[in-house]
């Protein structure tokens, strides 16, 4: 038993291959090779097999030498190491069945906002609400990601000497490299007022999974 790969991100796939092997004299009839996904990978394909957590691959009658393969496929949704077993047993009776089992694990990274910075730490207001592209006013927020998530934006103004919340939104965000115009506007009839922030940047992919939160900080000026 392999697996393609033995570090993957959140939402990406990995092809399990079972196989085994008869090394007795004898046929194994009625043979099947199955496989246990952990709780942190689900099923995508796996092709004349039945079952989504335990599933069972018949792979019929097995002759002396011969060496049947199944192919798994299935996708990270939670993030830690993940162990997969895999067993082929069949009606015939196997003098020596201890060697028909194996497990393999592999990790699941974290879901991570990365790379998170400002193209400017200081720039005025603006007209504009915020959009997934270069900003050429105001300021662009860039932060990549593993996968595509949402990612909640929220702000929080400084007053004295503590930061009260300012408001928040939230984008779709894609994997890799994001770039978020941003002029200080958090709707269409919203704005910030002028002052030093900090943001906090956050998500959360569709299987639920939740960052880090990283923080930036900047000044906004008013409108000229």
């Amino acid at each position: 038993m392999s697996a393609g790969i033995a570090r993957l991100n959140l939402g990406q796939a990995v092809t399990f291959t079972f196989s085994g092997s008869n090394g007795g004299s004898r046929s194994g009839h009625g043979s099947a090779i199955s496989a246990q996904l952990p709780a942190g990978l689900a099923l995508v394909s796996a092709a004349n097999c039945v079952g989504t957590t335990t599933i069972t691959c018949p792979i019929g009658e097995v002759a002396p030498g011969t060496l049947p393969e199944v192919h798994i496929v299935a996708r990270a949704i939670k993030p830690g190491v993940q162990t997969t077993s895999g067993a082929i047993g069949s009606s015939t009776v196997d003098p020596v069945p201890a060697n028909n089992s194996v497990g393999v694990s592999l990790t699941v990274n974290k879901l991570r906002v990365a790379k998170v910075g400002l193209s400017r730490r200081t720039f005025r207001l603006g007209s504009l609400r915020p959009k997934l592209s270069k900003a050429r006013t105001g300021t662009t927020i860039r932060f990549t990601l593993p996968e595509a998530a949402r990612v909640k934006l929220s702000f929080t103004r400084k007053r004295g000497r503590r930061f009260r919340g300012a408001g928040s939104f939230t984008v779709r965000g894609h994997a890799g490299l994001n770039k978020l115009r941003f002029q200080g506007r958090l709707t269409r009839r919203k704005a910030l007022k002028p002052g030093r922030y900090r943001l906090t940047l956050r998500a959360v992919d569709r299987f639920g999974n939740r960052s880090q939160a990283p923080k930036l900080s900047f000044k906004l000026l008013p409108r000229r």
